[in-house]
């Protein structure tokens, strides 16, 4: 039997080094919520000296809030996680089905006003001719418009903006660099210049195991139709994944072989200045109909 093609692409998203006490202190709410003590990991949420990714504590503050009962403090913490990271999306594996769609909903509520803050702000930095500062804003509000589904006319009309500026960033001369000055004599005193900084040197991962599930779909349509989606990892300081979520579905009936699979993937960490650093991944992924 022939098999549908399986195309993967890696998108490098942000960096951020990882302690082993910030696993551990996200690893105690999550025992406290499995354990249905969500009081006890509603306090160690709000404890001063908690650790670990934002969001993925966030998360966990709404779970515990929808689990007692708290409706309107669990949508107060759904915006402020979305405000924080309008990308950010629960995994359905560990996310009921209401409260995943209750997310979706209020993130989809919160997008066209999200995007219009990121569509000013990119502006302003094209106006002041910051070219890096705005192609990276311009091309992050273009990921968020596309994370929309079924986007509203006005972020469609947007994103159409958000392109033509993009192109316009892009276009902008390089920087020149700093002119070095000539060192000046003094028979007076001899000056004392203070060391040039360190260059940041960074790397990202490099995949030891990206395994991707087989695609062998039964029914007649889906063997002919071409998928794609996306599939965000965290790559710890060690090279293992330590979560997974769907960032744009690619098959109902693939997704959570994906996620399975992708909680087994190792690389060699992400680095900087030779230090093993935490960093999240986008993966995309092509199904393509066998050929």
């Amino acid at each position: 039997m022939k098999r549908a093609a399986i195309i993967c692409t890696v998108m490098l998203v942000c960096g951020g080094s990882t302690q082993a006490d910030a696993a551990e202190s996200i690893q105690t709410v999550k025992a406290l919520y499995a354990a249905a003590a969500y009081e006890d990991a509603l306090a160690a949420l709000n404890s001063a000296d908690v650790e670990g990714r934002p969001a993925e504590l966030q998360q966990y503050r709404v779970f515990c809030l929808v689990a007692l009962g708290r409706q309107n403090e669990a949508e107060k913490a759904m915006e402020a996680l979305i405000a924080a990271d309008p990308l950010y999306v629960f995994d359905p594996v560990e996310t009921s089905p209401r409260v995943q769609e209750a997310f979706n909903q209020r993130r989809q509520q919160l997008l066209p006003e999200i995007a219009k803050q990121f569509y000013f702000e990119a502006r302003g930095a094209l106006d002041r001719k910051e070219r890096g500062n705005a192609i990276s804003r311009f091309e992050r509000l273009v990921t968020i418009i596309d994370a929309a589904q079924g986007a509203s006319p006005s972020l469609t009309e947007l994103r159409v903006l958000a392109s033509g500026f993009l192109d316009l960033s892009r276009a902008l001369p390089e920087p020149a660099p700093a002119p070095v000055s000539a060192p000046v004599a003094s028979t007076a005193a001899t000056r004392v210049e203070a060391p040039p900084s360190t260059p940041v040197i960074e790397t990202r991962p490099v995949a030891l195991k990206q395994d991707l599930p087989p695609w062998n779909p039964n029914d007649p349509e889906s063997r002919r139709t071409e998928y794609s989606g996306a599939v965000r990892v965290y790559v710890d300081a060690s090279g293992r994944v330590t979560s997974a979520a769907i960032l744009r579905s690619v098959h109902a009936n693939y997704d959570n072989a994906l996620l399975r699979a992708a909680r087994t993937w190792m690389y060699e960490p992400a680095t900087r200045n030779g230090v093993p650093v935490g960093l999240d991944l986008i993966i995309e992924v092509n199904l393509r109909p066998p050929q």
